[in-house]
């Protein structure tokens, strides 16, 4: 499959926390892509990604089954929202667990200059 996708961003950020999961072999660096492609396709905070699981597997170059461990993964450590409006499943990466509410603020700011 040709993934061809509009991304929302420009470069992403990413916490010396969620490094020092990787660190800790808390995450992997699969489980970052993961996040990172997710933060990617939302289009703003609390609007989601609304990739599916077959879309994100074949983008990483893994198995839909790999996906759903991932999702699982990181909504355990509260790094990945996950909900569903009208049937369709959204996906919402966040660094909230990680690096308090300080970083979720900051976020929100700088989504309002935009």
């Amino acid at each position: 499959m040709n993934i061809q996708s509009k991304f929302y961003f420009q470069g992403i950020f990413v916490p010396a926390q969620i490094i020092q999961k990787i660190l800790d072999r808390e995450i992997s660096e699969r489980d970052l892509l993961f996040l990172m492609l997710v933060r990617g396709l939302t289009e703003k905070p609390g609007k989601g990604c609304y990739a599916n699981r077959d879309y994100l597997a074949d983008a990483l170059g893994v198995t839909r089954g790999r996906i759903s461990q991932i999702i699982t993964k990181l909504k355990d450590l509260r790094l990945l929202k996950e909900y569903s409006k009208k049937g369709t499943r959204y996906y919402e990466a966040t660094w909230d667990n990680s690096c308090g509410s300080e970083l979720a603020g900051l976020t929100g700011q700088l989504a309002g200059l935009t």
